[in-house]
């Protein structure tokens, strides 16, 4: 049994590695690549991502689906990051 466990995650959600993202306060301007398990490069607009999880930033952990692009490529939909969860009980060694 593993250490650590993450979310609950879909059965169709992909997951990968944030490349880079850019933020900004124009909407058309949010997007970035994530890089998928098997090294395959997603296009992601913010839009896509949830509201809780944004702005996303260079190696958060991301699930996400498949959705056509505007260029017949896959984009990421449905983005948001997993965040590891800690057993019961775990506790961070303390700093000296």
């Amino acid at each position: 049994m593993p250490s650590t466990a993450t979310e609950t995650s879909s059965p169709a959600a992909i997951r990968g590695i944030v490349k880079w993202f850019q933020p900004s306060g124009d909407s058309k301007s949010n997007f970035g690549f994530i890089t998928k398990q098997d090294g395959e490069d997603i296009f992601v607009h913010g839009k896509n991502i949830r509201s809780e999880d944004y702005p996303l930033e260079e190696g958060d952990a991301v699930e996400f689906t498949l959705k056509p692009g505007r260029d017949g490529k896959p984009t990421a939909g449905n983005v948001r990051k997993v965040r590891p969860v800690l057993p019961l009980g775990f506790k961070l060694p303390e700093r000296a």
